[in-house]
């Protein structure tokens, strides 16, 4: 069980503080740019104190980059039946440690717009993400001020309404890839992946984008020092495991054979052996190589997962609300 307490609310405070430097006695805070208002662990941006709707001609303003198929493609979108996946890197929005959206960004944001024009039919979700230098309450707060700065430069440049969009900075806690290498020495080209703003666009009015995405915890006083790398060989799986999420306190382990990975964690595993089986909770996310063949993966609600297959007869089961990427060069394989 994870224990919320008053860091929720230190976090949230500090972030209406550094947004505009004042903080009311409710839940919000006035700017130049919209106010940003607290949606539970979330927050949204509202203009002139109310939240604009996803109808009228908002969806045909702005520029357009050519076919939005071939755009999603070039972006490298992960196309779902309930929802588009996309994201960015940070150091191609924002300066090192800054929030300040750059000029450079406009080409890459305005991608971004077309696609909530012609795609978005429920929430759009924006989640802000650092790498792990630093301490984690300056790193949560950096990654909460990208993504309100996102959807202001979407609403302010591109036209999209405020009310459609809504963010969450989830800090150092959810990373893609390690940041050492299996020796132990710095990976900048590691922590350069880690530093992101990813983009959830709703599909369709039943998708939970807030499940999807894993956003869904809350970040505890323990997971300050929780964020570790540990190395495991179990049962033929040579899995790399980056901790990103503390649940309670607990600690990163070992995924064995015919285990799971932790909900919050990062799983990186590859099967070179065959024969393996990984199971990936809500809230986890899980990039699985199996040139052995004969694997299976199963990708629970709310967890996000890469599965590959080159060695074959691989099966795998996406549950509803899940984000999921296979493929299989090895051919034989079944799932869905």
């Amino acid at each position: 069980m994870i224990s919320v307490h008053w860091t929720v609310v230190r976090a949230f405070i500090a972030l209406l503080a550094l947004t505009s430097g004042i903080v009311s006695a409710a839940t919000e805070v006035s700017s130049g740019a919209g106010r940003v208002v607290s949606d539970g662990d979330f927050v949204r941006i509202e203009s002139n104190g109310t939240r604009a709707t996803i109808d009228g001609d908002w969806r045909s303003q702005g520029e357009r980059d050519g076919d939005t198929e071939v755009l999603l493609k070039q972006i490298g979108a992960s196309v779902n039946s309930d929802h588009i996946r996309l994201q960015l890197a940070s150091d191609v929005l924002f300066e090192f440690g800054s929030d300040a959206v750059t000029a450079a960004a406009a080409e890459r944001l305005t991608q971004i717009a077309q696609v909530i024009r012609e795609r978005a039919v429920g929430e759009v979700l924006v989640i802000g993400h650092t790498d792990a230098i630093g301490d984690h309450p300056s790193n949560q707060r950096l990654s909460e001020r990208r993504a309100i700065n996102v959807m202001r430069w979407l609403n302010s440049h591109a036209a999209i309404p405020s009310g459609l969009m809504v963010g969450r900075g989830m800090g150092e806690v959810q990373p893609l890839v390690a940041e050492k290498t299996r020796h132990g020495a710095d990976d900048p080209a590691g922590r350069a992946r880690n530093r992101r703003v990813e983009f959830f666009i709703g599909t369709s009015d039943q998708v939970d984008l807030r499940s999807v995405a894993g956003a869904i915890e809350v970040y505890t006083d323990q997971a300050e020092d929780a964020v570790e790398q540990a190395n495991a060989i179990v049962g033929g799986l040579d899995a790399e495991i980056a901790a990103a999420m503390a649940m309670g306190g607990a600690q990163a382990g070992a995924v064995s054979a015919n285990s799971s990975c932790a909900a919050g964690r990062f799983c990186e595993a590859s099967c070179p052996e065959g024969d393996c089986h990984l199971i990936c909770p809500a809230g986890a996310k899980c990039n699985f190589a199996c040139s052995g063949g004969n694997c299976q993966m199963d990708c629970a609600a709310g967890g996000i997962c890469e599965f590959s297959c080159s060695g074959g007869n691989c099966r795998y089961a996406c549950a509803a609300g899940s984000t999921c990427d296979t493929s299989c060069s090895g051919g034989g394989c079944s799932g869905g």
